[in-house]
């Protein structure tokens, strides 16, 4: 599951999502992506920082090519954001796998200290 939005920090228009490890371990499905990807494009539209909070075990492996696609076009939205709006990640849990790529090309990338873990595979 994710949780997506917008809302102002200091008066300062932002976009958020939040990936949730307590469904299906926070994995990216289909829909997952295609979330992600509409607040990364409003967030391009309106010039607005965008903050990722990323709680998740990979690719929904069940969903098999479908997951794999989102993440495809998650990367594609990380690389035409970079240099445009400031992107931001948050690493609060365990992140593996596709997981990991999209917070590795955002501009920033926060860490909790012994909690927050990031795992390549592949």
């Amino acid at each position: 599951g994710v949780v997506t939005g917008y809302g102002t920090i200091n008066e300062r228009l932002i976009y958020v999502f939040a990936q949730d490890f307590t469904v299906i371990g926070g994995s990216l499905g289909e829909m997952h992506a295609k979330k992600i990807c509409k607040v990364l494009d409003m967030a391009m539209k309106m010039g607005a920082p965008c903050i990722g909070i990323n709680d998740s075990g990979g690719a929904r492996i069940q969903e098999g090519v479908d997951s794999l696609s989102g993440y495809g076009q998650l990367f594609y939205r990380n690389t035409i954001a970079s240099g445009v709006i400031p992107q931001i990640s948050i690493i609060v849990g365990p992140a593996a796998g596709g997981a990991v790529y999209s917070p590795a090309i955002m501009d920033f990338v926060f860490m909790v200290k012994n909690i927050g873990i990031m795992h390549i595979t592949g």
